[in-house]
């Protein structure tokens, strides 16, 4: 992920939420008419378990990004390598390095969430099974996150020294 598209992905996901402010006040945040009661309940549950997923990794990213360096290849820092088995490795900005699994978490959760998004979505298997799995996904996807903040403020913390 490059600052550019960080920098398009976070105002689009800012629309979104305000998207889902404006349905939800009017009413007409429902799901799909063709849903089961237990694939709504699932469905709603892995739309909040995926958004609070989303706001734990991004609140740990905010607070790590307050420790560590702005700088344009952060991996470097972190000791990869600039080159691995003869190709180079790709070379991530701070802010992207970061910010990027949040961010796409919570686009999963407002898509869960928007009943345009929810039209469009074609479930691969059982919905019911699908839906029932996301939230451990969701969380899956949370530990990542935290714990790529976590080793980033480690390293930070351990190269200041």
């Amino acid at each position: 992920m490059t600052n550019m598209q960080l920098w398009l992905l976070g105002p689009l996901v800012g629309l979104l939420v305000v998207r889902l402010a404006w349905l939800w006040q009017g009413g007409r945040l429902v799901q799909p008419a063709d849903w089961t009661a237990d694939e709504r309940f699932y469905g709603r549950l892995a739309a909040v378990s995926t958004a609070i997923a989303a706001l734990a990794a991004g609140v740990t990213a905010a607070y790590v990004a307050t420790r560590v360096p702005w700088i344009d290849n952060f991996t470097g820092l972190l000791g990869r390598p600039p080159i691995v088995h003869g190709r180079p490795t790709m070379s991530q900005p701070t802010g992207s390095y970061l910010f990027g699994t949040p961010l796409h978490l919570a686009l999963v959760a407002i898509a869960l969430t928007d009943p345009w998004a929810l039209r469009m979505l074609r479930f691969r298997g059982p919905r019911d099974v699908v839906l029932r799995l996301f939230p451990l996904i969701a969380l899956a996807f949370a530990a990542y996150s935290i714990s790529v903040s976590i080793d980033a403020l480690a390293v930070a913390v351990t190269s200041a020294n």
